[in-house]
Order: structure tokens, then sequence, then C-alpha cells
């Protein structure tokens, strides 16, 4: 990999800088940042020869130096940063290129051991508890995300202690003005003690012609019986590069979904990978994708059996105009003496112009012979019997194709309970896909 080792230079020794900088570090912080900086330095970049890149340049993620600027605070929200608001009402976490913005966001929550707070806060008042949350989970494989942990500086932190339940969805929005080509490293903690339930949605906002790099970082721990309920609408600009890893376990009964809507980037990635360690649990890993232009986005999902009696759900449906391009790689896998796993694993694709491509790579793997599982891919073109029913009852041409797409995406946010947010997703799909 010699022709990207001058990358992996550039970012290890802004990652160094930024360490010596820090004039006050956590411990954690250092910890993962040095755990991340030793795993990029090991860790290649993958090419299109690597089975879970095959149809995924990252040339756009390397072919320039994006700037790192330790992230702070500001006062301003840009208009264009509130398009991300949705209408229930939130505790809200809010950074502009990274930066934090205390007046557009919610004072940091304590309520019957409930806590929510922007990640740095949280490091000062929950060291504990924060480290707990950052070092739960196995070495990571994927060198963005390695390379995003090297950076770890703020984002969100939610703990929620036995029995507690958020009454209110917890927002973190990320808008991106990138006027210096930065390169942004975001971090998610949840934390789910027994019986517990949250809510948590992330939102990335970028405008079109504005090259910059996200590296995020995601993780979250349901403990028995705990329910969360995660929600991802990225919606960037045509020139953004946007790497997000998901990382996910459940204890016994505990119920984990995430509902991931991608509807812009130059290159945008999903690598989630949810693990039942324990009898009873229950994931669901749903995806809306639409797009056009120049737009490509791969879904990378794996769900780990590790334990038996457990269920998973994969809908990931993608609508595609233009030149676009969806990816999704699939798996579910089933380990030695998981027996009576129940996995449905479906990805359709909608190709709504003659250039639109989508690859799809379902997969099954099971070590266990009392399982049910299933899986399969579609790809087509839209129904032209439907068009013309819509059209012959006065609808018009565009309208008629924003309905049907709009019908087509529905099904992966059905289970979406927040209605303001899923009725969003759904507009965006029609709105991004029928142009």
């Amino acid at each position: 990999m010699a022709k990207y080792d001058d990358v992996k230079k550039w970012y290890l020794d802004a990652a160094a800088a930024y360490d010596r900088d820090d004039a006050a570090p956590n411990g954690a912080l250092k910890r993962l940042r040095e755990t991340g900086a030793r795993r990029f330095a090991e860790l290649d970049f993958p090419t299109t020869k690597h089975e879970d890149w095959k149809y995924t340049s990252v040339k756009p993620a390397t072919e320039r130096r994006f700037a790192w600027r330790a992230p702070g605070e500001r006062s301003d929200l840009p208009d264009a940063a509130k398009e991300a608001f949705f209408e229930e009402d939130q505790y809200r976490i809010v950074f502009v290129d990274g930066a934090y913005v205390p007046d557009a966001s919610t004072p940091a929550l304590e309520k019957d051991g409930a806590y929510v707070a922007r990640l740095k806060t949280a490091i000062v008042e929950r060291p504990e508890a924060v480290e707990r949350a950052l070092f739960d989970f196995e070495e990571e494989e994927n060198v963005f995300a390695a390379l995003g942990a090297a950076f770890a500086s703020d984002g969100a932190f939610v703990h929620l202690p036995k029995n507690a339940a958020l009454e209110r969805p917890v927002h973190v929005v990320h808008y991106v003005e990138a006027e210096d080509e930065p390169f942004l490293a975001p971090t998610l903690l949840v934390v789910a003690e027994e019986n517990s339930s949250a809510t948590i949605v992330e939102s990335y906002v970028g405008a079109d012609g504005k090259p910059y790099l996200v590296g995020a970082n995601a993780r979250f721990a349901a403990a028995a019986g705990a329910r969360v309920t995660h929600v991802k609408i990225q919606k960037e600009g045509d020139a953004a590069i946007h790497l997000w890893a998901g990382r996910a376990k459940t204890a016994k009964d505990a119920t984990f979904e995430t509902f991931l809507a991608s509807f812009g980037g130059k290159l945008a990635r999903n690598d989630a990978v949810v693990r039942a360690e324990e009898p009873g649990g229950f994931a669901r890993v749903n995806g809306v994708v639409a797009l056009d232009g120049e737009r490509h986005v791969d879904n990378r999902v794996l769900l780990d059996h590790a334990a038996p009696r457990c269920e998973s759900s994969q809908l990931f449906r993608a609508a595609l105009n233009g030149n676009s391009r969806n990816v999704f790689n699939g798996k579910v896998l089933v380990r030695p003496d998981s027996q009576k796993i129940d996995a449905f694993q479906q990805n359709d694709s909608l190709l709504l112009s003659d250039t639109a491509r989508s690859d799809s790579k379902p997969q099954l793997e099971i070590f266990a012979d009392d399982v049910k599982c299933s899986h399969g891919a579609t790809t087509g073109q839209l129904d032209k019997e439907a068009l013309f029913y819509l059209r012959s009852r006065g609808v018009g041409a565009a309208q008629a194709k924003r309905v049907l797409v709009d019908a087509f995406t529905a099904n992966a946010v059905a289970d979406l309970k927040l209605a303001s947010v899923r009725e969003r997703i759904e507009k965006l799909a029609a709105r991004s896909a029928s142009r």
C-alpha cells in the first residue's frame, strides 16, 4: 500500500500534533486516540480487491488532505442547519464544523439517573462511565473508524440507568459549512442499562460543492431488557465524504434498532455491526437510500448471532436517479450452538434512470442447524402500469414518480415511531430520487 503511505503519515502526524497541543486531555480520550492511531497505522486503506470494498473506491477519501481543526465552541447557528431539526420535543446537541453550539443545544441532562451531554462535558462529569463505553468493544478492523478514533474529541454521550426511559428523543446534529475542507471525527456513545429505553437521532447536513471528510464512530450497548432505537439521517453535499462506523451489542432480551437514511455525498459509507451476545435479543437494521447526480452510497451490515434464540431483520430500499450508485453488502452470521435463530434480510433497488447502478451482495454464514434464515435482493424499474394508472387520473408525471418512490421506500421506515422523522425521511427519499 505504498501509494497511501504519504496519506497515512499526514494523518498520523496531525493526530500526534493534536495530542501534543491538547492542553487538558482526558485520560480515556487520550488512550482512545493512542489506540486509534496505532490501529490506523497497522491497517491498510482498502482497495476494490478487498471483498468488503469490491464496489467502492476509497480514492475520494485519500486524494486530498483534509484539514484537522481542534473543535471548540461557537455561538452562531447557520439557518441551513435548522433544516435538520424535527418537530418532536427533543434533547438537542448541535455541532457546526465540529464546534459545539451551546445556544442551539439543550443543557446537559441529569434526571432520575439518566444522563445526556456532549462528550467533552461527560468525560469530566462521568469519566468512569465514558471510559467503560469507549473500551467495551473489540479493536477496530475498519481503517476509517480507527482514523476517527485517533482524533476523537467531542460528540454525544447518553447513559440510561436501570429502568430509565427517556421521554424525549436525543437529537445530535452535525452541520458542515466546510470553508476550509475540514476533517471531522464525532463520537456517539450510548449505554442503556437493564430495562431502559431511549431513541437517538443523528443528523448530518452539508451543502453541495463543499469538500470535507467525516469519520464518525457510534457505539451502543444494550443491557438485559433494554430497548435502543437509533436513526441516522445523512443529507450531505455532492463533494462530501462520509464514513460512519456503528457498533452495537445486545444482552439478554434486549432490542436494538437502527434506521440508516442516506441521501447524499460524493462517497458515503455506513459500516454497521450488531452482535447478539446473549439469548433473546432482537436487532433491526433498516435503510433508505435515495440518490441523484453522481452520488455514491455503500451500506455494509453484519448481524452477528453469538447466542441462541435471537431474531434479526434487515430491509434496505434504494431509489436511484442520474448516475448515482448504491452498494449493499449485508451479512447474517450464525455462530456454532446459536440455535433457533430467526433472521431476515432483503435489499431492493429501484433504477430511475438508464445510468444509475446498484450492486447487492446479501450473505448468510450459518454454523448451526436449527435456524430460520432468509435473504434476497431485487433490482428493477418503475412499474409502467402503475405510472399509467396515476397519469390517467390526472397526476402529473413528476408527481406520479414521487408517489411511487415514496411507496417503495416507505416500508423500510414503517416501524419508526417518531412520526415527523419518518415523514421527513419519506419526503427526502421521494424528492432526491425523482428529480
